[in-house]
């Protein structure tokens, strides 16, 4: 499925889903903010290779979460950040992570949550800064726990 087709299909649920239960017109998104989530979810997407590596790579260099085996969090397995560093996942390893996932809604939603977040510092934010533009919103990361967060940006203590 296109990155596109992911994004259009994922804001018409939502614009369901907020005529479903009758949302106030502060819950629905205007144009601005359909724009701005729908370039994200391609900009994610188009990247997915790149961003699941970094992510391994982050979660692999905090040591308290392999201390803690708090991998779920990342929404990454443990499996994923054993090994020499090479965050390149073929064979049995690729096709248990992706089962996992299939599986597993809230390791799913996290992978999600960090993808973006790594999206957001590493991609969208330093460009926009480039290009002295701004998006509706911002581009903060502001949706996860300070904890994550500080892995994702490799400040961990």
């Amino acid at each position: 499925m296109a990155a596109s087709q992911i994004a259009t299909d994922a804001l018409a649920n939502r614009e369901i889903a907020c005529k479903a239960d009758e949302s106030s017109d502060l819950d629905k998104f205007v144009e601005a903010e359909y724009q701005v989530i729908a370039g994200r979810v391609v900009g994610v997407v188009m990247r997915i290779p790149d961003l699941e590596s970094t992510l391994r790579s982050k979660v692999r260099s905090a040591p308290w979460v392999k201390k803690y085996k708090d991998y779920s969090s990342f929404g990454v397995i443990e499996a994923e950040c054993d090994g020499d560093g090479n965050d390149v996942l073929s064979g049995e390893l690729k096709d248990s992570c992706l089962t996992c996932l299939k599986d597993d809604p809230l390791l799913r939603m996290n992978r999600a949550e960090c993808l973006l977040a790594i999206f957001l510092d590493e991609v969208e934010k330093p460009k926009l800064e480039l290009l002295g533009e701004s998006l509706p919103g911002g581009c903060d990361v502001d949706f996860m726990s300070s904890d994550r967060l500080e892995v994702l940006r490799g400040s961990f203590q």
